[in-house]
């Protein structure tokens, strides 16, 4: 989601226009278009929370079969529990990386709502 931020700044940047008297300016299109992006950058962001719940939720499966095959024991069922675990640590380390990533910028969202006010009617 920051990445889209900063693309969004470098556009309306880009797209804005200098004038002497105001700085930079930028047109009610402009502005829609990038509170376009951002909901449309919203929403993939919320989709993506959702499937990481349903992958949290397959994992817990995933290692209550590898407790089951533990019991079986013996050095095929190994392979498999060894490649299971290694399965659950990656599906951890997503999870970790994911909930430490802010979904969206509160100080950007306001300055948007500085620059562009709110939706037209």
């Amino acid at each position: 989601m920051r990445a889209v931020a900063h693309r969004l700044l470098i556009a309306a940047t880009l797209a804005g226009t200098l004038s002497s008297a105001h700085g930079m300016e930028i047109t009610r299109e402009q502005c829609e278009l990038i509170r376009r992006q951002l909901i449309a950058g919203a929403t993939d962001s919320q989709n993506s929370h959702e499937a990481l719940k349903e992958i949290n939720l397959a994992s817990f499966d995933l290692a209550l079969l590898k407790f089951e095959l533990e019991q079986i024991g013996g050095e095929k069922v190994r392979i498999v529990t060894d490649r299971l675990q290694k399965n659950l640590d990656a599906i951890a380390a997503a999870t970790k990386h994911s909930t430490e990533v802010k979904s969206y910028d509160q100080d950007g969202l306001l300055a948007f709502m500085t620059v562009c006010g709110p939706p037209p009617s």
